[in-house]
C-alpha cells in the first residue's frame, strides 16, 4: 500500500498492496472518480494551524508548505516488502484548469522506487514564485497522482490536490531602505527612502511619523504627527518614496543627538490591503561639527622683511581665529618652531596659551622679528597649534603657518606665497588627500613625481593662494624648477646630502615640474625648488618644498634592492642599442601617407 502526502500532513495513507505479479496502470473506479482528491496547501510564514482531517473536511488534507521544493512522502506496505516495486509520480493540471504549468509549478512525471524493506519514498515537487513581477493571484491549484505501479496495486488515496496560496506573500509591504542615518544640521532637511515590494498595481499607502529620543520636536527637527496627514502614498506601480524630514538648523554647538521615524497604519486598495515590513524603524543621528568652536591660522604663509637697523625689531602679527560656536571658553597653545631661521638670532621665540573668551573670535599672536647682519639669503619659521588638544574647540585645516623673512640685501624679491609640495604624478589630482596629516601613502617608485606650487590650481587651499599669486603678479607657466636628491638612508641611519640634480637626456628634463623616474629609485629622498619670475624675467627667492622618501610598493618596474649600497640607484644592469632608421627604410619609413579623398 502507498500513501501520498506532505511530511507536515497527518497521514492518511493511500494504500499499495505488493503483488506476485506486477500490474499495470490501475483505472479508477467510479467510486474513486468521486472520492475528494487530498489537497496540500502553501502559505506564508508564519502559517496558521494546519486543518487535520476529521468529521467534515470531506477526506480534504490541508498543509503549510514553507519552501519552493516540496517533498510529498510516497508510503507503501503490506505482508511481503522484500522485492523492488515502483511506481510513477507526475502532475497534471486541475479541473477546470488553475495553476498553470511552466508559471507556478514545473510540471513533473518521475519514478520512485522501493528498494526492498523500505516503506518511504518521496515525490519531489518545485513551485514557482511570481518574485520579478509579484501578483496577488489568489489560490491556484493542480494535481499530483500516482500511476503504473510495478510490483504493487494502488490503494486510495493516490492523488492530491496542491493549492498554491500567494495572498500573503505579494501584499504590497513597505519599509525603510536602511535602519540608521546620520544627517548634518545645515542640510536642514532629510530624505528617507521607503521601499515597497510585493504587488505594486495596486495604490498603497502608510503612515512616516517621528519620535523623539535625545533630539526633541522643534529644537532640532519638525515632527510628523502620527495622523494621515503624515502619510506617504504609493501610486501603481511605484516602488520607492521618501519621507522627508526637516532638520532645524542653529549656531549652537551640541554632541550627536537622535531621534526616530517609524511607518504604521498601512493601507492598500486591493481586498488584502497592505503591511509593514521589518525594517519599520530608522534612527537618525544629528551632527554638527559645522558649529563646534573650530580654530586655526587665518593664512598657511606669512612674509615679513627684516627690519633694518642692527638692533631693530619688526613686530608680525599672526591672526588666530575661532569659528562656529562662540558661546563658550576655548584654550590652545600657540608657539614658534625653527625652520632655515633661528630663534634667538631672526626672531624671539615665542609659546603660549591662546584663550577665546565667549564672543571672542580672534587673537593676535605676535612675533619680534629680530635683525641678521649674517643673513644672505631669506630664511624661514613655523607657527604650530598644539601640540596638546584644544579646550572646548577643534582644530581647522590650518594649524601649521610658515613665516618667510625677507633679507634687506638679497636679490629677487619675488617669493611664492608657501613652499611647494611633492607628490607622485599619479595623485596630481589629489595632492590634498596625499598630503593630508596622517596619510601614510607614498611615491611608487616608476612613476615621475610632480612640484605643485601654491599658484597651481591643484594646490591644497587654492582658493586662498590664488588672490596671493595674482596680487604679486606670479605667473604659474613662467615658474622654474629645479630638483634636489638624496640616496637612501644607510644602515647607521645617516642619509647622504641633497645634490642637484643636472644631467639632462633626449627624452627628460630636469627644470620642469615634473621629474622622471630614472632620476631616483627605491627609498630615495627628493625634493624640488621653485622659483617665480617677475615681469623682467628675473628669478625671485627659491622655496624648497617637502622632503618626500620614495616608496618600495606600487612600482611599474620591479627593481632588487641592494643592501649596503646607499648611494647606488640599485638597479640591474643592462645594454641597450638604439638604432636610427631614416625615412628610405621599408618598414619604418617616417612618412605619412594622405588618402586621395582628403
Amino acid at each position: 500500500m502507498t500513501t501520498a502526502h506532505h511530511p507536515q500532513c497527518p497521514p492518511n495513507p493511500l494504500q499499495m498492496q505488493p503483488t506476485s505479479t506486477p500490474s499495470g496502470p490501475a483505472a479508477p473506479s467510479p467510486s474513486q472518480a468521486s472520492r475528494e482528491p487530498r489537497s496540500i496547501r502553501q502559505h506564508p510564514l508564519p502559517p496558521p494551524e494546519p486543518l487535520r482531517q476529521g468529521p467534515g473536511n470531506g477526506g480534504m488534507i490541508h498543509c503549510m508548505i514553507h519552501r519552493r521544493t516540496i517533498e510529498i512522502l510516497v508510503l507503501r506496505h503490506g505482508s511481503d516488502l522484500s522485492s523492488l516495486t515502483s511506481v510513477w509520480c507526475a502532475t497534471r493540471p486541475s479541473d477546470p484548469p488553475s495553476a498553470s504549468p511552466g508559471i507556478d509549478y514545473i510540471p513533473s512525471s518521475k519514478k520512485v522506487e522501493f528498494k526492498p524493506g523500505k516503506t518511504e519514498e518521496t515525490c519531489s515537487l518545485t513551485i514557482l514564485d511570481d518574485i520579478q513581477n509579484p501578483s496577488i493571484e489568489g489560490s491556484e491549484s493542480f494535481v499530483v497522482f500516482l500511476s503504473s505501479p510495478q510490483g504493487a496495486v494502488l490503494q486510495e488515496p493516490h492523488e492530491a490536490n496542491v493549492v498554491i496560496t500567494d495572498t500573503f506573500q505579494d501584499i504590497p509591504s513597505m519599509q525603510f531602505e536602511k535602519s540608521t542615518y546620520a544627517v548634518k544640521e545645515k542640510d536642514s532637511v532629510l530624505h528617507i527612502p521607503v521601499i515597497r515590494t510585493g504587488d505594486l498595481s495596486f495604490k498603497s499607502s502608510v503612515r512616516c511619523f517621528t519620535r523623539t529620543m535625545s533630539a526633541m520636536v522643534m529644537d532640532d527637527f519638525e515632527e510628523r504627527r502620527n495622523t494621515d496627514e503624515s502619510r506617504i502614498t504609493f501610486l501603481k506601480g511605484e516602488k520607492v518614496k521618501n519621507c522627508t524630514v526637516h532638520i532645524i538648523d542653529d549656531s549652537v554647538f551640541e554632541p550627536e543627538e537622535e531621534f526616530q521615524v517609524h511607518l504604521g497604519v498601512p493601507l492598500g486598495d486591493h481586498w488584502s490591503g497592505a503591511m509593514v515590513g521589518t525594517r519599520d524603524i530608522v534612527t537618525i543621528t544629528i551632527t554638527n561639527d559645522e558649529d563646534a568652536p573650530t580654530i586655526e591660522f587665518e593664512q598657511v604663509s606669512y612674509q615679513v622683511r627684516e627690519p633694518p637697523g642692527p638692533d631693530s625689531v619688526e613686530v608680525l602679527n599672526i591672526k588666530v581665529i575661532r569659528q562656529g560656536d562662540l558661546d563658550r571658553t576655548s584654550k590652545i597653545r600657540c608657539s614658534t618652531r625653527d625652520g632655515s631661521a633661528q630663534s634667538g638670532v631672526d626672531y624671539n621665540p615665542k609659546s603660549r596659551v591662546l584663550k577665546f573668551t565667549p564672543g571672542m573670535d580672534h587673537i593676535l599672536f605676535k612675533v619680534e622679528i629680530l635683525s641678521n647682519e649674517d643673513r644672505e639669503w631669506h630664511e624661514s619659521f613655523s607657527l604650530v597649534l598644539g601640540p596638546d588638544d584644544p579646550v572646548e574647540a577643534v582644530l581647522g585645516d590650518i594649524t601649521m603657518a610658515t613665516v618667510t623673512i625677507l633679507d634687506q640685501e638679497a636679490a629677487g624679491s619675488l617669493i611664492l606665497p608657501a613652499p611647494p609640495i611633492v607628490v607622485s604624478l599619479v595623485d596630481y589630482d589629489h595632492v590634498q588627500e596625499v598630503t593630508k596629516e596622517g596619510s601614510k601613502k607614498t611615491p611608487s617608485p616608476g612613476y615621475p613625481l610632480v612640484c605643485v606650487t601654491p599658484c597651481d590650481p591643484h594646490y591644497p587651499k587654492y582658493s586662498v593662494m590664488k588672490e596671493r599669486c595674482e596680487e604679486a603678479g606670479i605667473n604659474q607657466t613662467q615658474i622654474h624648477f629645479s630638483w634636489e636628491v638624496a640616496a637612501p638612508t644607510d644602515p647607521s641611519g645617516a642619509r647622504s646630502p641633497f645634490e642637484t640634480v643636472t644631467d639632462t637626456t633626449p627624452y627628460t628634463s630636469v627644470t620642469r615640474m615634473v621629474l622622471d623616474s630614472i632620476y631616483f629609485s627605491r627609498r630615495f629622498h627628493v625634493r624640488c625648488v621653485a622659483q617665480a619670475r617677475d615681469k623682467a624675467g628675473h628669478l625671485g627667492t627659491p622655496l624648497r618644498s617637502n622632503i618626500i622618501t620614495i616608496g618600495t610598493d606600487g612600482s611599474i618596474c620591479h627593481t632588487p634592492v641592494t643592501t649596503g649600497t646607499a648611494r647606488g640607484f640599485q638597479a640591474q644592469s643592462f645594454i641597450a642599442t638604439l638604432k636610427y632608421l631614416d625615412v628610405k627604410h621599408k618598414e619604418h619609413p617616417n612618412r605619412s601617407v594622405v588618402p586621395d579623398e582628403w
